[in-house]
């Protein structure tokens, strides 16, 4: 029997859904992948998927790590074989002149049901890509021109249509069954092979990791919509750069302040935060109100032997146009890497520049940041119990996620492991890692709290079964203390 036959008779079975190829062992590729209106940015995750009937644990498996015996999983890893072919208009193109790219090989015949099945949505990842540096090669398999163009010009594809009348590209690249499609990254070696499907998800995914790109769909909403991916890589970018410029003030130095003014006898009242107006209405936008004032701030670090920065968020808020700002304590009390960062609602990222004043028992950290005309929310008196809240922060880079409960008591919390008693504010407003710093509002979106911690409760302590999670905050009246240059008193007694 032929190749051409036997890849006739392939084709028929594939489109009854009876076998995947010809030869065994072949495996076909990942679960289709729902794609709308591409916007392609930056960075990338890896989205790469399990075959969907590959033989491989779940989640661990990429498209190349098909059956030994699948012949062309032998080329992923290896220099991409070699080829000059002619197009439909007789010219020859070399996939040494593409050097550099991402270059996507689609092996495929106008029999072949599967193979026409994906084609157009293969087209469709050529023209939003190509730009972007992906070459798309429509490879036909041993078929008259004028019988591929008629199909081509039916489908109205735009990408190359090579014609491989002999056959021998398919053999250099394993082709036993169609449709075949080999990517090969802009290293010029094979990084992924998908055999037997009608799929192109998987392959515009798998071609979007080469060009270390993503994609995202445009929202549908007039409503504001965080991005927190770029919100991360704004994060690095800038904290990039101004370490580079070195503009920032190594962590270690900052732990350092933070210790020394904790320690000190005497602190320095602060001026020129604003008074809140106990007569002010309602905001009507809590969140775009309380984000004006709200912080991401970020500890970085620095790879040295690979050159990658990394941004660990935390929360916080500005309390002066000066650049005063609040978080907690124990936020900037194992500071270590490059330096610490804060970007504002805007977008605008500067460093922090030094620590004014703190109080290790209150978790209460104030510092300057680099820079002025800063947007500074009001701090308000003590909330009432059963009084509305809403927590904005950034839990687990979730940024300026905002969540509303009540104050729910005030109450002596144990800290430092019962070392240490200290009044606390209990609310029912939710947060995670990531809030800590991050302002508790009021209606008027003025500050009346910041969060500091939480305590979970176990119905058996040995067992487990978790019932309740108790979200402890500083009052904004320990924050006024610290403003006002109040040195916390410690009474020393007699454990209970």
């Amino acid at each position: 029997m032929n190749q051409t036959l036997r890849l006739i008779l392939i084709a028929l079975c594939l489109h009854l859904g009876l076998l995947m190829a010809i030869a065994p062992a072949q495996s076909p590729t990942a679960a289709p992948a729902n794609v709308v209106d591409p916007i392609v940015t930056q960075p990338t995750p890896d989205p790469r998927a399990a075959p969907e009937a590959a033989k491989v644990p779940d989640n661990e498996a990429d498209d190349e790590e098909n059956d030994d015996e699948d012949p062309s999983a032998k080329l992923v890893g290896m220099p991409a074989p070699q080829f000059a072919l002619p197009d439909l208009e007789g010219k020859h193109l070399s996939l040494k002149d593409m050097k550099g790219s991402v270059v996507v090989l689609d092996f495929w015949a106008t029999w072949c049901g599967p193979c026409i099945e994906a084609l157009p949505g293969l087209d469709q990842t050529y023209r939003d890509l190509k730009s972007h540096g992906l070459t798309v090669l429509a490879i036909n398999h041993q078929e008259p021109a004028g019988q591929v163009a008629r199909k081509a010009a039916a489908l109205k594809l735009t990408m190359p249509i090579l014609l491989d009348a002999q056959g021998s590209v398919a053999d250099q690249y394993f082709v036993t069954g169609i449709p075949q499609t080999v990517i090969i990254g802009k290293d010029g070696k094979v990084a992924h092979v998908f055999v037997g499907s009608g799929n192109d998800g998987p392959i515009r995914a798998a071609a979007l990791k080469e060009l270390g790109l993503t994609q995202r769909v445009t929202p549908v909403t007039s409503l504001p919509v965080v991005d927190d991916e770029q919100v991360m890589a704004r994060l690095v970018a800038e904290g990039t750069r101004l370490m580079r410029e070195k503009k920032l003030v190594p962590g270690e130095q900052l732990a350092q302040q933070l210790k020394r003014v904790a320690a000190s006898p005497t602190a320095t009242p602060v001026t020129g935060f604003p008074v809140a107006d106990a007569a002010a209405a309602r905001v009507e936008d809590l969140s775009a109100a309380g984000r004006r004032g709200t912080l991401v701030l970020a500890e970085l670090e620095h790879d040295q032997e690979s050159g990658q920065v990394a941004a660990w968020p935390a929360s916080g808020f500005v309390v002066s146009a000066s650049g005063l700002a609040i978080t907690n304590y124990h936020v900037l009390e194992v500071a270590a890497g490059p330096g610490l960062i804060a970007m504002t609602g805007d977008g605008r990222v500067v460093a922090i520049r030094s620590v004014l004043a703190a109080s290790r028992e209150y978790d209460i950290a104030l510092v300057q940041l680099d820079g002025q005309d800063f947007t500074p929310l009001a701090i308000a008196p003590r909330a009432a119990v059963g009084s509305g809240v809403a927590v904005l922060s950034h839990p687990d880079g979730r940024f300026y996620c905002l969540t509303q409960g009540a104050v729910a008591r005030y109450s002596m919390a144990s800290r430092e492991e019962g070392l240490v008693r200290v009044a606390t504010m209990e609310v029912t407003a939710d947060y995670a890692r990531g809030s800590s710093g991050g302002p508790v509002l009021n209606a008027a979106a003025q500050v009346v709290g910041m969060v500091a911690a939480t305590a979970s409760v176990y119905y058996d302590d040995e067992y487990g079964d978790l019932q309740m999670v108790v979200k402890e905050c500083v009052p904004s009246e320990q924050i006024l203390q610290i403003l006002a240059g109040q040195k916390v008193e410690v009474i020393i007694e007699k454990a209970p």
